[in-house]
This record gives C-alpha cells, sequence and structure tokens, in this order.
C-alpha cells in the first residue's frame, strides 16, 4: 500500500494506491492559507483544518499513513521513514525492509518485496528532496528515511 503526494501551485493532492483521499487548496484565490480536505469517491469533504503551511497539514496526514503501515511512492522508487538510529538494512526472507542496528527490527508494515525491492543494493539513505517528495517532516529528529530503488 503507497501514497503519493503531489504538488501544484495551488492544489496538492494526496493519493493512496492511486486514488485521492486527501486535498490541500490554497483559499482566496490562491494567495490566502492552505485548507485540508478529505476526499471520497471523488468528492471534497468539509475543510479538516488550515495553515500557512503547507508541509505541516502534509506532514500530519502523511505522519498517520506511515504509522498505518503504507510506504510513499517517488519518482524512481518508494520512501520509508526510520528511526534515526537504525542502520544496516537489508530485505528479510518474508519480504520487509529490516535493520540490523542498533538491534534487530521490522521497518515496514508491508513486504516491500511486492514493490520489487528485493536486495540490499536496492537501499540507500533518502535526499532531502526525496523526504520532501514523501512529505516527510524533516524538521523530526528522531526520523529518518530510507530510499528503496526500483528495478529498471
Amino acid at each position: 500500500m503507497t501514497y503519493r503526494v503531489s504538488r501544484l501551485p495551488t492544489r496538492i493532492s494526496i493519493e493512496l494506491d492511486s486514488r485521492e483521499v486527501f486535498v490541500l487548496q490554497r483559499e482566496d484565490d490562491g494567495q490566502g492559507a492552505w485548507a485540508l480536505y478529505p476526499v471520497s469517491d471523488g468528492v471534497r469533504g468539509a475543510m479538516i483544518d488550515r495553515s500557512q503551511h503547507a508541509n505541516d497539514l502534509i506532514a500530519r496526514v502523511t505522519q498517520g499513513l506511515i504509522c498505518a503501515g503504507h510506504v510513499a511512492s517517488v519518482d524512481g522508487g518508494y520512501v520509508v521513514a526510520v528511526p534515526i538510529e537504525a542502520g544496516d538494512f537489508y530485505i528479510s526472507s518474508f519480504g520487509y525492509l529490516c535493520s540490523r542496528n542498533p538491534f534487530r527490527m521490522v521497518l515496514s508494515e508491508t513486504p516491500v518485496s511486492g514493490f520489487g525491492i528485493e536486495s540490499r543494493h536496492q537501499i540507500r539513505p533518502a535526499t532531502l528532496e526525496e523526504r520532501l517528495a514523501a512529505g516527510l517532516d524533516i524538521a523530526d529528529t528522531t526520523r529518518a528515511a530510507v530510499f528503496l530503488m526500483k528495478k529498471s
């Protein structure tokens, strides 16, 4: 299960498994604050929240998606939020993203092998641009992110 953040100047769409589930729109003809709305079956619901900073709203939504076990789909692969101290990543025999440091732990709620990720050489630290594309809170000092490269 993957999510994707698609950004336009006055509209940001958050899709879950290729279906729009949230939309952020600028108020006041594209000059005002950002408003967050749920979307169900293509119909926008009532405003949930608003903020001057779209990234704050995006981070709130994506944090919930991450906690529910979703992985961010970005250009060229996927981004998975991981604890800052996690390292020495590998794919388990069951297909889950795992780390050996500081102790062995499973980092993904869903098997990443289903996305075509099968070996360590497909795992690297995510860049700032990839983390932003995934909607992650880059100010969160407790989380890092890894990029999982799609097979060519």
